[in-house]
């Protein structure tokens, strides 16, 4: 008790300081700490303006079998299986952002193996050719910033020969126009 005592004047003190030193701060100082955390958006800069509690369900997962020489993607659920055998389109008021892609054989390649990301089945836009250099083994490859597909656009892989059957996942994020 007497400990408490002892510390407590020394304490509000400190808080009675630290009070009046924030009062009387000038207004400029206040202005330049705001200044300091404020973003500026811009094209050639551009800052994440979304909560980051909602990014996680934008995330999209498409799974495309080899099963043809031109394969549709359907849209993969959380429990790793797809949603519906229906060909996944952009919904109209965002564009798909495709940051990878996993390649796993279902046998045996015989090399390298060039894929051609295009849109409803080839009649649409070409939006990227990505290569295989070993059909053989699993690939993940990076698509940095990524590709952007717009609103209804239905990827499509189109595999060029020496693919073994296999699965192919894109991975990335819807994001608003």
């Amino acid at each position: 008790m007497n400990l408490l005592r002892k510390f407590s004047v020394p304490i509000v003190g400190l808080a009675i300081m630290t009070v009046l030193l924030i009062l009387a701060a000038p207004r400029a100082a206040h202005a330049i700490v705001a200044a300091l955390v404020q973003v500026v958006n811009t094209t050639a800069n551009p800052a994440i303006t979304q909560d980051t509690s909602k990014q996680a369900s934008q995330i999209v997962t498409l799974m495309c079998p080899n099963t043809t020489f031109v394969m549709p993607c359907y849209q993969m659920g959380d429990k790793g299986v797809p949603l519906t055998l229906t060909q996944y389109s952009v919904p109209a008021s965002s564009y798909f952002v495709m940051t990878s892609l996993d390649y796993f054989p279902n046998g045996t390649g015989t090399g390298r193996a060039q894929i051609s990301v295009t849109d409803n089945f080839g009649a649409g836009a070409h939006y990227e050719d990505i290569n295989i250099n070993n059909t053989s083994d699993e690939t993940i490859i990076q698509i940095s910033p990524g590709i952007v597909m717009g609103p209804g656009a239905s990827p499509v892989l189109a595999i060029g020969p020496g693919v073994s059957n296999g699965y192919y996942y894109l991975h990335g994020y819807l994001t608003a126009i």
